[in-house]
């Protein structure tokens, strides 16, 4: 954790958009299993002891947020992820009458391919998103959503599939 602790600041230190190969090494030095030509943003943080994968051609725009416990955080190739995105492993078990939040747990997150997160969408554990899907700015994605889906809305729930699908 300490060396994604100290990639965290570092990172943050260099211009925002500009040195993404640079960034991608340094993140996979602290860990992070980042294709050589995945751009990172520089406000990007990482606060997850599992294991992170990001795939080849894939963007992670600003002040996304990946954070949990030990489960892993898979992203795909060709991903556009937006700004303010926050990726949450963590959760809790039901405490019962005294502590609302009982025992901790993580729950790992996988997206497909060629998903486009909008900005200040919001991804909890145990879910995955399929290739080619769409999320619409501002959802909660607290269930799977299929393949080449366009799904938004608090919580997130499919609108339509998209005609690429069939293609």
């Amino acid at each position: 954790m300490m060396r994604r602790w100290l990639c965290n600041r570092f990172v943050g230190l260099l211009p925002p958009t500009r040195f993404y190969r640079q960034k991608a090494a340094l993140w996979r030095l602290a860990g992070v299993d980042a294709a050589a030509d995945a751009r990172l943003t520089s406000s990007v943080e990482i606060w997850t002891n599992g294991r992170v994968s990001i795939g080849s051609d894939s963007f992670v725009g600003h002040q996304t947020l990946l954070i949990g416990g030990m489960a892993e955080i898979a992203i795909g190739a060709r991903c556009d992820i937006g700004p303010r995105v926050t990726l949450v492993t963590g959760t809790h078990e039901d405490g019962g009458k005294e502590r609302a939040a009982g025992e901790g747990k993580s729950l790992p997150i996988t997206i497909g391919d060629g998903v486009w997160i909008g900005a200040n969408a919001t991804v909890l554990g145990g879910v995955e998103i399929g290739e080619g899907t769409i999320i619409g700015a501002g959802s909660l994605v607290n269930r799977s959503i299929p393949p080449y889906s366009v799904a938004a809305g608090i919580p997130c729930r499919v609108i339509r599939q998209r005609a690429v699908a069939h293609a």
